[in-house]
């Protein structure tokens, strides 16, 4: 009984790497390329997703807007209070995707989670994977096959109007999950800005220098150059 015990284990033990391997396999290929302009007839049909991080005046959009070349078209679709989860209080895919998808964009970036961070919101954060998954699925569906990029919502220092600190670093390995899964690159503006507290004068929206340092990096995920601003 004793040889056949071990004679098991040493059948069976081919398997363990291919199990190991299994959520990896599983996962689409993620494409974290720049965007080649040339490959496309006409302008690059850019769409900017988010919450008022990404639609107050003077945000990260328009920088990036300043430094992409003509071939670009930048439309913003930012949301005040926009959520993730469907049953938030200003639900991103309900109030405004349908503006983004009839935009049928050549490029995603999206920034959103910030609003999910509030205790309301992030008690259902099983729920906040399965709508994130849902507005990636919709952008991949669309005509245009558009390239998508999903960024780690930055930090906050610590926190205001619900909006916490440690919740949305709870939140990072979720929205990491949604991307490998989805087959989409992270741009990680969370670390990026973890150690610059003054570019948050109200502890959540960042001032010009945090919104031209999210452009920075956004820019150099689209176009694998360093920008000049």
């Amino acid at each position: 009984m004793k040889a056949t015990g071990s004679g098991f284990r040493v059948r069976w033990a081919w398997w363990l790497p291919l199990v190991a391997a299994w959520p990896t396999a599983c996962a689409p290929a993620v494409r974290d390329e720049p965007v080649d302009v040339a490959a496309y007839p006409g302008q690059v049909r850019l769409a900017c997703v988010g919450d008022s991080l990404t639609g107050c005046p003077d945000s990260w959009p328009v920088h990036l807007a300043g430094a992409l070349d003509s071939r670009w078209e930048i439309r913003t679709f930012g949301l005040g209070g926009a959520t993730v989860l469907s049953f938030g209080d200003t639900p991103y895919a309900t109030l405004k995707l349908p503006e983004v998808l009839a935009y049928r964009p050549d490029v995603v970036v999206v920034l959103l989670g910030t609003n999910d961070s509030k205790m309301r919101h992030w008690y259902y954060r099983k729920e906040f994977e399965r709508d994130y998954r849902q507005i990636i699925a919709d952008l991949q569906a669309l005509p245009s096959r558009p390239r998508i990029w999903i960024c780690l919502p930055p930090p906050a220092f610590p926190g205001q109007w619900g909006i916490d600190a440690g919740r949305l670093r709870e939140m990072v390995p979720v929205i990491r999950r949604v991307a490998r899964r989805q087959g989409v690159p992270v741009i990680d503006l969370h670390a990026a800005l973890l150690g610059h507290p003054e570019y948050f004068p109200d502890q959540i929206h960042p001032d010009v220098r945090g919104s031209m340092e999210i452009a920075r990096h956004v820019y150099r995920a689209l176009t694998g150059r360093n920008a000049d601003f």
